[in-house]
């Protein structure tokens, strides 16, 4: 489990280098060629004393929406990135990334002994990712529960992205139903997945 703490000792509800690479997956069919997002994850260290604070890396090769959330040794999770501090998620290619940035006003302090779960999803269209929802006035880190749980209502769902829907307009009559709606070429949504583990003693 890791606890947020604010600037100033403030408790937050929630949640050798180590690193993993991605394994780039597609959502929709291909409109075009183009190239796969490597996401790259990293950690200063692999085994962690409990009440250590904890610092992700990543980086891509190419522009996408970055998450990342931690899944403690019960199988909960809670999204870090993005989040009430720093809510824009665009990692741009080539910048290294760092959770929390040294400007951040927060700290994730590990907590609870056991392995913990880093997972990073980078999109190449979608803002929020797996139907997950962020509501920053609510939790300023998204609390997910089961991990497990929470994929699978998604997969219910029909992979659901989470971010607001346009209004749905409704036709009248046979007037309407001549009308055709032009609608924009649907681009392929390409994501670079990774997980690392940490041991927290």
């Amino acid at each position: 489990e890791i606890h947020t703490l604010l600037a100033g000792g403030a408790a937050s509800t929630s949640a050798s280098a180590h690193s993993a690479t991605s394994s780039p997956t597609q959502t929709t069919a291909p409109t075009d060629s183009v190239e796969e997002i490597e996401l790259v994850l990293e950690t200063e260290k692999v085994r962690y004393k409990s009440g250590e604070v904890l610092s992700v890396s990543a980086r891509v090769n190419r522009t996408c929406n970055l998450t990342v959330l931690t899944i403690d040794p019960h199988g909960r999770a809670t999204v870090i990135y993005p989040n009430d501090f720093e809510p824009s998620n665009t990692l741009e290619a080539g910048r290294l990334l760092r959770v929390p940035a040294a400007s951040a006003p927060y700290q994730l302090r590990l907590a609870e002994k056991g392995r913990e779960t880093i997972v990073g999803v980078c999109s190449s269209s979608q803002k929020w990712i797996d139907g997950m929802r962020h509501d920053f006035e609510k939790q300023r880190f998204t609390s997910l529960g089961d991990y497990r749980a929470f994929m699978l209502r998604n997969w219910t769902n029909g992979g659901d992205n989470g971010e607001p829907k346009p209004p749905r307009t409704r036709g009248r009559g046979v007037r309407n139903a001549e009308k055709t709606v032009e609608r924009p070429a649907i681009r392929a949504d390409q994501q670079g997945r990774t997980a690392i583990q940490i041991e927290v003693e």
